[in-house]
Parts: C-alpha cells; sequence; structure tokens
C-alpha cells in the first residue's frame, strides 16, 4: 500500500535556496515526489483552511527534504 504526505522540498535555482510543498510518496521502501509543488485551493474556505493544517502538520513532522 502507498502512503503519501505533503513534504515540504528545498531546490536551489542559481544559487539561490526555493522551498515549495510537494506530495511525497512511499511505497516499498522507494521514495518519490510530484515534480511540481501542490496548488492550496479547495470548494470552500474551510477546504483551503484544512488543506494548510495538514501541511503544516506534514512539515512539522516530516522536516524538509532536498528535491534531488
Amino acid at each position: 500500500m502507498s502512503k503519501w504526505h505533503y513534504q515540504l522540498m528545498k531546490r536551489n535555482f542559481d544559487g539561490e535556496d526555493n522551498y515549495a510543498v510537494h506530495e511525497y510518496y512511499e511505497l516499498d521502501g522507494k521514495s518519490s515526489w510530484t515534480n511540481d509543488p501542490v496548488t492550496v485551493d479547495g470548494e470552500s474556505v474551510e477546504d483551503v483552511k484544512a488543506m494548510l493544517q495538514m501541511i503544516i502538520n506534514d512539515i512539522d513532522k516530516h522536516g524538509v527534504k532536498g528535491f534531488e
């Protein structure tokens, strides 16, 4: 079974660090993530707030990973 969470990823562009949130997947001991950052959206204000809270919770739990 695949597990996923929001992951804050760090990239370096032209010597400058950049941070963005991606979906991060773990399956059979292998990790992968979306190439593009997630879009924060929803069908209501409460949906957007819930998504933002999940992102914050996952950053607190999983920290920052380098975008390789």
